[in-house]
């Protein structure tokens, strides 16, 4: 059953103009790819929205692996 987890762009980009959205997308999909999983087979983007309150930009993915979302998720994904 697909799994979605959700990160905040200006948690991995140090852009604040329109380009840190891609900026961010690329680099957690980099990042997920050296935890091994491989993007559109293992991991895809489900959607990029802000957040009600807070206005923050968050990146929502979708894991095919719920056990392995799950522990990506616990041990979260290093960033720089």
């Amino acid at each position: 059953m697909p799994v979605i987890i959700k990160y905040y762009t200006d948690e991995y980009t140090k852009h604040s103009e329109s380009f840190a959205t891609a900026d961010a997308v690329a680099n957690i999909s980099s990042l997920l790819t050296k935890e091994g999983f491989e993007y559109n087979k293992d991991v895809s983007l489900a959607e990029v929205y802000y957040a009600e309150g807070s206005g923050r930009q968050v990146i929502a993915f979708e894991f095919q692996d719920e056990r392995r979302a799950m522990l990506i998720k616990l041990q979260g994904i290093k960033n720089g």
